[in-house]
């Protein structure tokens, strides 16, 4: 059975990235001015969607022998975390 080789996500390269990058802090501001405030779970949710996949921000590879699987994960969510 042959690897697969990983290869990164480039979440930064795409389309909605590049959107919610550039106009996430003057949509707060609006909407803060406008006194109806973003959830502080959506504006969670969007800044960590800002940092998932990115180099920066952290990165973690791990093998598991029994199944000769190998996975990587930058910051991904859908990355199990040891409490869960």
């Amino acid at each position: 059975m042959a690897s697969r080789r990983y290869e990164r996500r480039r979440p930064e390269k795409t389309p909605l990235h590049r959107v919610v990058c550039e106009n996430l802090e003057s949509w707060l501001q609006r909407r803060e001015a406008a006194e109806r405030p973003v959830p502080g779970y959506v504006e969670d949710e969007l800044r960590g969607y800002l940092e998932c996949g990115l180099l920066c921000f952290g990165f973690a590879r791990a093998r598991c022998t029994g199944a000769l699987a190998a996975r990587a994960a930058a910051r991904d969510s859908s990355w199990p975390s040891p409490a869960r």
